[in-house]
C-alpha cells in the first residue's frame, strides 16, 4: 500500500450573489468541509466513497440503506473530512468487497441500481414540490423508498402525469433492471 493521500489544505469556491446568479462571482471563501470530498474524484477509491455517500447521505430515507458497519465507516469518513486525512484502507477494502457482493448477489443494492433510485427520487421530489395535488407522486416516492423499485404500470402512470421538459427522456421500466423484482 502506498502512502495515504492528504486532502488539499485550503480550497476556495465562488460565492453566488443575486446579481450574477450561480455562475459565480469574484468573491471567494474557504470551501466547507463537506465539499472537500471533491478531492476524492481523482482518487482510486472514489467509487467506494461515492457508494458510501449514496447509501448514507443521498438515500438515507430509503429502507435498508444503513447498517452498523456502514455507519461506523461513514462516521470515520466524516471525521476524516474534518481532520483533512484519509479513511483507513480497511474501510475502503470493506466497501470494495461490499460493492462486488451487491453486484453478484444483491443487485438491488448495487451502485447502478441505487443511482437509478436516487434519480427517480430526485424527479419525484421535484414533482411533489410543483404539483398542486401531489398525492400520486408522494405515494410513488414512498413506494420507491420502501421497495427500491417501481413497477412498469407505475412508471407508465408517472410518464402520463409528469411534466415533460424538452430533452428529458421518459422514465423507462428497464431502468430498474438491477432489481430482482424486474424479472
Amino acid at each position: 500500500m502506498g502512502k495515504p493521500v492528504r486532502y488539499a489544505q485550503q480550497e476556495t469556491q465562488a460565492i453566488p450573489t443575486l446579481q450574477n446568479g450561480i455562475q459565480g462571482s469574484q468573491h471567494t471563501a474557504p470551501a466547507p468541509a463537506k465539499q472537500r470530498d471533491e478531492t476524492y474524484r481523482s482518487r482510486e477509491d472514489y467509487d467506494e466513497i461515492e457508494y458510501l455517500r449514496l447509501r448514507m447521505e443521498k438515500l438515507k430515507a430509503f429502507r435498508g440503506m444503513s447498517t452498523d458497519k456502514l455507519c461506523e465507516i461513514y462516521l470515520s469518513y466524516k471525521k476524516s473530512m474534518l481532520e483533512n486525512v484519509t479513511i483507513s484502507q480497511r474501510a475502503i477494502a470493506y466497501l470494495k468487497n461490499l460493492i462486488a457482493y451487491t453486484k453478484r448477489n444483491k443487485t438491488e443494492y448495487c451502485p447502478e441500481h441505487l443511482q437509478v433510485c436516487y434519480a427517480y427520487e430526485f424527479w419525484l421530489s421535484n414533482l411533489i414540490k410543483i404539483k398542486t395535488k401531489p398525492d400520486f407522486f408522494i405515494s410513488l416516492r414512498d413506494h420507491l423508498r420502501k421497495e427500491r423499485f417501481l413497477s412498469e404500470k407505475q412508471i407508465i402512470a408517472l410518464n402520463n402525469e409528469r411534466i415533460k421538459p424538452k430533452g428529458i427522456k421518459e422514465f423507462q421500466f428497464e431502468d430498474f433492471k438491477f432489481s430482482p423484482k424486474y424479472f
